[in-house]
């Protein structure tokens, strides 16, 4: 009758913001034209929230360091990403410069930096999500910090780093 009704359900997988509408395609041959198309809106989103807490490096044990507390990322309906970590047992009185990285902790210690704009490779915060501390006397800092990005499935974990650029700890983001 010219008529159709579908869901489709998927897992592991979160429409980018981007994302504005569906298209019906018809296959007629080796051609696929679009017949009809259906913009997208939404009425409620829910935040995806992920947290973690520290693995140790190497370089930590090195140090005689044992870097505790805890890391959420939260992608918001605003469009905006914060991440947000609180840590302590860090380096006391130092600067622990903190960022999203592309792989989990247990392929290369959280493997390369995630870039805001994959195709720049701009070290820094201008194209990257950073939430940079400055500990206390006692090795105490928490800071939350936002970027208007929603960040892809790579952003899989934050690296936490000495003032030297030394990789402390790897806080995977589950």
């Amino acid at each position: 009758g010219g008529s159709a009704n579908d869901e489709v359900t998927t897992s592991g997988h979160m429409i980018r913001e981007d994302a504005q509408a569906v298209v019906l395609h018809r296959v007629a041959g080796n051609e696929v034209p679009k017949v009809a198309c259906a913009t997208l809106t939404r009425e409620a989103w829910n935040e995806r929230f992920l947290s973690g807490t520290p693995s140790l490096l190497p370089e930590a044990t090195a140090r005689g360091l044992d870097i505790q507390g805890s890391a959420n990322l939260t992608r918001r309906l605003d469009g905006v990403t914060v991440g947000e970590v609180e840590l302590y047992y860090l380096e006391p009185n130092k600067v622990h410069p903190i960022h999203l990285h592309d792989a989990p902790c247990s392929v290369g210690d959280g493997g390369g930096h995630y870039y805001v704009d994959p195709g720049q490779s701009e070290v820094g915060e201008s194209n990257e999500l950073w939430v940079t501390v400055q500990a206390n006397e006692n090795g105490y800092a928490m800071r939350a910090v936002g970027i208007p990005h929603i960040v892809r499935a790579e952003a899989q974990s934050f690296v936490v780093h000495a003032e030297d650029g030394a990789r402390l700890a790897c806080i995977d983001l589950d």
